[in-house]
């Protein structure tokens, strides 16, 4: 966009006004009339050494007031080429087309069009695009980009020069402030006491960093530490730091000093809601392995365990915090391993056990009926019949056998024989007490053995499991038809005439058969059978 344009009046009386705009609205900023007209005298052919001139004052005055004179420059030699070729006369009309065209053609970094209209509106000559470039402005008036330099004759306009200026960027604010030299001089001073300022600040910081106040000697044998070493002041700041803490915990090696190490992310392991440092600030008491986590961006977590002393003054006031950093993530790491595997190997173990019960169910019991094989059976008797023995205590053995099952395997299958005896099993399981013993004694036989217990009671249990295998072991087995199935008892005490466990089994297997041989389905004592056999062979000798 032009910086200005210049309108140029003349008359019988000479130059009248210069208006020129700078950057903004349009202001009168001179009217020259000391000049006697040099364009007098026969229509408007004047002297061109006086146009020149007053080209020439227009120029120096703009110069003055910093204006720019490029366009302006444009403007008066256009109106100089008018001026001075607009004859009176008609038929110059190629020679006005020719000098538009020259003027275009000279200045293309400035000027697009150019054209010289009539008073009346008509166009007397053309160059370039002016119909597509020009925007007249209002009035009589030019802007930045559209120039009118009107032609009089006398006192009468005859014409008017219109000029389409190529836009051009304003200068900024900046431009005019970097131009003035004023400016210039405050900025020149500016930069010189800004550097001279911070020469000044890092000298006195150097005198200023709370670290300087430590010895070499100090951090030397801080650094040495595996351990994270942080020294922090009165208001929690760090004003040393080992390079452990440094490069393996904060990770950074110039951010450290200065900041408060509770801006990093920590997470404290435990029931404690503060900070160990912060505790030992506020109490003066010292804390010792506060297990702690610190977060970090890109690595993984640090377990880190934290121990802090307070540095005190002679009044006993903290003035500081000594604060040790001990990197458990390692070992932590390996922790979890040992946990992990020694979880595993309770698994194992209980695999392992569930397997042994296995083979040892397999091993000591009867696979079908789920009691006691005879060996596992003698192998847990034996120590119950010499304790009882030994201590004259009562142990009784009742032995048990199904009535008729030869006829149950021949009539229905060894299937269901096997079904009646897990039945009869289960009746007999059932009612005995956790402490005492059974097992499959033969084919169909079981044995009971029941410690501190009388004959009597043993007598009483015997009798309840006959009458539970006649209620229930029948109907428990599917058939086509109901079984009967019943059971015939023999019961005994431990004599003291009993030399092992044998004799004891046997007196109760003596008794059973005696119930066998008694029509089945009942319980027979031994020690009754044999005060019968006492007394029959009495009366066979008294006869």
């Amino acid at each position: 966009m032009p910086d200005s344009v210049i309108g140029i009046s003349v008359s019988d009386r000479g130059v009248q006004a210069v208006e020129v705009m700078r950057n903004g609205p349009t202001a009168t900023l001179l009217a020259i009339d000391e000049w006697e007209n040099p364009f007098a005298g026969g229509g408007l052919n004047g002297d061109q050494e006086h146009f020149q001139v007053f080209a020439e004052a227009v120029r120096r005055f703009l110069g003055d007031n910093g204006i720019k004179s490029n366009r302006v420059s444009l403007a008066l030699d256009t109106s100089y080429l008018f001026l001075h070729s607009v004859p009176a006369e008609e038929g110059a009309t190629d020679t006005i087309r020719t000098g538009l065209d020259a003027l275009v053609t000279r200045n293309p970094d400035f000027i697009l069009s150019a054209a010289l209209r009539l008073a009346d509106g008509t166009t007397l000559a053309v160059s370039g695009n002016h119909a597509e470039h020009w925007d007249k402005p209002p009035g009589n008036r030019s802007t930045l980009a559209h120039a009118q330099v009107p032609i009089y004759h006398g006192n009468l306009q005859w014409g008017t020069l219109e000029v389409s200026f190529i836009e051009a960027r304003r200068n900024s604010l900046l431009q005019t402030i970097l131009q003035s030299k004023v400016i210039q001089f405050i900025g020149i001073t500016l930069l010189l006491g800004f550097g001279l300022f911070l020469y000044y600040m890092r000298r006195t910081l150097r005198y200023l960093d709370p670290s300087a106040v430590i010895p070499d000697r100090v951090k030397a044998a801080f650094d040495i530490v595996p351990a994270g070493i942080i020294l922090l002041d009165a208001k929690g700041r760090i004003v040393l730091a080992n390079d452990t803490f440094r490069d393996r915990i904060a990770g950074t090696r110039n951010s450290a000093l200065g900041n408060q190490p509770s801006k990093l992310s920590w997470q404290v392991e435990g029931h404690q809601l503060d900070y160990p440092w912060v505790l030992t600030q506020r109490t003066g008491a010292a804390q010792r392995d506060v297990r702690m986590k610190l977060q970090r961006a890109e690595a993984g977590p640090l377990h880190l365990n934290v121990s802090t002393s307070p540095i005190k003054n002679g009044d006993g006031s903290v003035r500081g915090v000594l604060v040790a950093l001990d990197d458990l993530t390692e070992l932590d790491k390996v922790n979890e391993k040992l946990r992990t595997t020694i979880q595993d190997l309770r698994t194992h173990q209980c695999e392992i056990a569930r397997k042994n019960e296995e083979l040892k169910q397999l091993a000591t019991r009867d696979p079908l009926t789920g009691c006691l094989n005879r060996r596992e059976f003698f192998e847990r008797a034996e120590p119950l019949f010499m304790t009882a023995r030994d201590t004259v205590t009562t142990l009784c053995c009742i032995m048990c056998d199904i009535d008729c099952f030869k006829h149950i395997n021949d009539n229905y299958g060894h299937i269901v024989g096997d079904l009646a005896l897990q039945e009869v099993a289960k009746i007999l399981l059932a009612g005995i007490r956790q402490e005492d013993l059974i097992c499959r004694y033969g084919g169909e036989e079981f044995c009971i053995m029941l410690r501190d217990m009388s004959i009597t009671q043993a007598v009483a249990v015997a009798e309840r499991l006959r009458t539970e295998i006649q209620a229930h072991a029948g109907r428990s087995v599917r058939t086509t038809q109901t079984l009967n199935i019943t059971s015939s008892f023999g019961v005994a005490v431990l004599a003291p005439d009993a030399t092992d466990l044998s004799a004891l089994i046997d007196h109760a297997d003596r008794a059973l058969y005696v119930s066998k041989k008694a029509g089945r389905n009942r319980v027979t004592r031994f020690d009754d059978m044999r005060s019968e056999l006492q007394q029959a062979r009495r009366i066979s000798i008294a006869k």
